[in-house]
């Protein structure tokens, strides 16, 4: 069965309270003993059935390009999805989306900031070697976990009651069906670690296990890119808008002359990404904490 990814999969904190009735009591206590009103039993009423999504079209997330490659998303995938969501398009839903939206992504961009020089390892690659399972892996999954903020954006849609459960529903259907096409993708090939057994099975008819064992780590390096995509697309954001005003801010902070040039010669969203990125690297962390504010004032 495959696990079900959300911007966070690792805190996912939703439940359903029944609601309950009360039996009828008997009409007669048993002989020899007291009726006890506090022994009269509560049975549980079942959940009502979910109404079944609506059959609408839309663009799906996991189609593939004409490489046979999933397209990169430079956003995370539920926010990605409720641009698409065929159930949110009316003026009103929209704007209700936008605000909470931009709530999260000055949330985020926060996060992003306090841990600018964490995002550096993960941009190197940090993330698709660590083993979650591992005792040595605690520290960064203590980090993992602060870039991934205090919910989910599906929590946080539940709880401001922007949208309907109908809605939210249609907007997970949409979102995981990327992280099943993302799952479902071929692993890349993992090299034989010398210091661990080969697991490969010489009976080609016997599951390989270390075939198994690189699939398991795959799904689990992708459910840890899904827990720091809002902090990775707000630091994103942060890094666009900071290419606006380099001109006034660069040089104040410590950008040479010709970073200032490279930055302001970019003209697309991820060119400008990709030089600010480049460039800031050059400054001592707080002074790159300290202009990302400047950028956020």
């Amino acid at each position: 069965m495959t696990p079900r990814l959300t911007a966070t999969a690792l805190f996912l904190a939703c439940g359903t309270l029944a609601q309950a009735q009360i039996a009828v009591p008997p009409s007669a206590p048993p002989q020899g003993k007291e009726f006890n009103p506090g022994e009269v039993k509560v049975a549980p009423t079942p959940p009502p059935a979910a109404v079944p999504l609506p059959d609408l079209p839309y663009e799906s997330l996991a189609k593939k390009g004409p490489d046979g490659k999933l397209p990169v998303l430079t956003e995370p995938v539920e926010w990605a999805a409720l641009r698409i969501n065929p159930t949110i398009q009316s003026p009103e839903d929209k704007a209700k989306v936008k605000l909470i939206l931009d709530e999260r992504l000055r949330q985020y961009e926060t996060i992003a900031i306090e841990n600018i020089d964490f995002l550096i390892e993960i941009d190197n690659g940090l993330l698709d070697t660590i083993e979650v399972t591992a005792a040595s892996a605690k520290p960064n999954v203590i980090k993992i976990r602060s870039l991934a903020g205090k919910g989910t954006l599906v929590k946080s849609l539940k709880e401001s009651k922007a949208l309907s459960d109908m809605q939210i529903r249609f907007n997970q259907k949409i979102s995981d069906e990327r992280v099943k096409a993302e799952y479902d993708a071929p692993a890349p090939e993992v090299k034989a670690d010398p210091a661990k057994p080969d697991l490969s099975s010489p009976d080609k008819s016997k599951p390989d296990e270390g075939a198994k064992r690189g699939k398991a780590k795959g799904v689990g390096n992708s459910v840890l890119h899904q827990a720091v995509a809002e902090a990775m697309h707000a630091r994103r954001v942060l890094f666009i808008s900071a290419a606006g005003k380099i001109g006034e801010l660069g040089s104040k902070f410590g950008f040479s002359a010709d970073a200032i040039k490279k930055i302001s010669n970019a003209k697309t969203d991820d060119a400008k990404f990709e030089s600010v990125r480049t460039e800031i690297k050059a400054l001592p962390v707080e002074k790159q904490r300290d202009f990302l504010k400047a950028v956020l004032g």
